[in-house]
């Protein structure tokens, strides 16, 4: 029987290989044996992670870190079983932690808490008080002195939305309901008895973007301008009319009583030829010939104007 720690190196066999679990075999220092298991983060053998009991390489591991969304990480426990932590934080909250064993619950824990704020729900008490009858008081104050001549229609404007909007919370007021009240803008009849031009309802909507703009970058009541996501009324209102000859012998009735000498003839020739107030103002009498007026356009021209000579 054999004595001592060691073995006989004559009693070796040449062909016994080490063991899967030590690095040199049983000869080694005598090393004591370790399951496989317990190297797992060892750097002989790469460790194995699981998602929902679903076996991740590293390498799949590095992978899906890489598209991994913005407010998401992954921490991982001791047993090695991968977690998908989301993380939401807006301006004036605390931070939201939750851990999902999915990344899809994750993404969609997320997007809930994304949308949850901008309409106010998870806001913070002083957030939430602020209603969009605050934010119109405070600009009024604040920002309508410094408008000067244009104050007062900028005032008129925002009293007909805080009419409307004034009772909902700021942060509430979302594009949805923006364009629900602009429809009511734009069918509704003034004291006139007609509709609002499409100008003047793009007017309305320019007072109420600066407003938002100011509470969401000055006064940081609000994550965004929900204006901005709206689309303006297209523009049209351009026409064609034309004096009728009443009009005409009133308007050179009251030209001839003017001072200024030359305001008939600039009336006259506008009226009988259509040129626009610089052409006539620029005519030289080297352009006169006879009876006709011969104009050098932009596009190298001759044009031969008949003029008959009071």
């Amino acid at each position: 029987m054999l004595e001592g720690n060691s073995f006989d190196p004559l009693l070796l066999d040449a062909t016994v290989k080490p063991l899967p679990w030590t690095k040199g075999g049983p000869n080694e220092d005598c090393m004591q044996q370790q399951p496989t298991s317990n190297l797992i983060n060892s750097s002989v053998v790469d460790p194995i992670f699981t998602i929902k009991n679903r076996v991740v390489t590293m390498k799949e591991l590095e992978a899906l870190k890489k598209r991994l969304p913005p407010g998401i990480d992954i921490p991982i426990t001791a047993k090695n079983v991968i977690k998908f932590r989301a993380r939401f934080r807006k301006t004036g909250q605390q931070e939201i932690i939750q851990t999902f064993p999915d990344l899809k619950l994750a993404k969609q824990w997320l997007a809930e808490q994304e949308r949850n704020a901008l309409l106010g729900i998870h806001l913070p008490p002083q957030a939430t008080k602020r209603t969009f009858a605050d934010a119109f008081k405070r600009y009024c104050t604040e920002e309508l002195p410094k408008k000067g001549d244009d104050a007062r229609n900028r005032q008129h404007h925002l009293e007909w939305w805080n009419n409307h909007l004034g009772a909902f919370a700021l942060a509430a007021v979302r594009p949805a309901l923006i364009k629900e009240k602009l429809v009511i803008l734009e069918n509704e009849i003034t004291a006139k008895r007609v509709k609002r031009a499409p100008a003047t309802v793009v007017r309305y909507l320019a007072s109420l973007s600066h407003l938002f703009a100011v509470a969401w970058k000055e006064w940081e009541w609000i994550s965004e301008n929900p204006v901005l996501k709206i689309g303006k009324p297209s523009i049209s209102n351009s026409r064609q009319r034309y004096l009728s000859l009443a009009e005409l012998d009133l308007l050179l009735i009251e030209v001839k009583k003017s001072k200024c000498p030359v305001l008939l003839p600039i009336t006259v020739l506008a009226l009988s030829t259509g040129m626009r107030s610089s052409e006539i103002m620029h005519l030289k009498w080297e352009n006169v010939s006879r009876r006709l007026i011969k104009m050098h356009m932009a596009y190298r021209r001759h044009i031969n104007i008949s003029l008959r000579i009071f």
